[in-house]
């Protein structure tokens, strides 16, 4: 065997493993760089929220309809003025979003822009049963809302 030939064949495949490690040390980077904050569309692009029409639904009446149906099944509810006790308030100060309001258990969460988020009175606490309209949702094992906006209280 000639001893060369050896030598340029084991660094080719020391060169290539090495090239291999860096890009997967790119890659890891750029996705933990990124966190979910970062996956969140912005709030200009997603709007304000809905005018609500129609009777206010408790947040489990549509959990619920999810459940059963899935996104199909809470079509109906899209302008419907939504009630949900909130768990938290998570301020949130990127992409246009003022806050994160957590509801019924963490079952949903809503994502509010910083106007709407401005107009809401009384302040929002955790404790508070509160009735919204959001713009844009997303489902998954819990709801998630973007462009919310609260109901006023009657």
């Amino acid at each position: 065997m000639n001893p060369l030939k050896l030598l340029a064949s084991r660094n080719i495949l020391i060169g290539i493993t090495v090239i291999g490690f860096v890009a997967i040390g790119i890659i890891v980077l750029q996705q933990t760089s990124s966190g979910s904050t970062d996956t969140a569309p912005t709030a200009a692009r997603i709007g304000t929220p809905p005018a609500a029409s129609g009777d206010v639904v408790p947040l489990d009446t549509v959990l619920t309809a999810l459940h059963r149906s899935g996104p199909a099944g809470i079509r109906r509810y899209r302008n419907s003025p939504l009630t949900g006790r909130v768990d938290a308030v998570t301020p949130v100060h990127q992409n246009g979003w003022a806050a994160a309001v957590t509801f019924d258990g963490g079952l949903a969460t809503a994502y509010f822009a910083d106007p709407q988020w401005q107009a809401a009175a009384p302040a929002v606490t955790a404790g508070q049963t509160r009735s919204f309209t959001c713009a844009d949702w997303r489902t998954g094992p819990s709801i998630t809302m973007y462009g919310c906006g609260f109901v006023s209280q009657p």
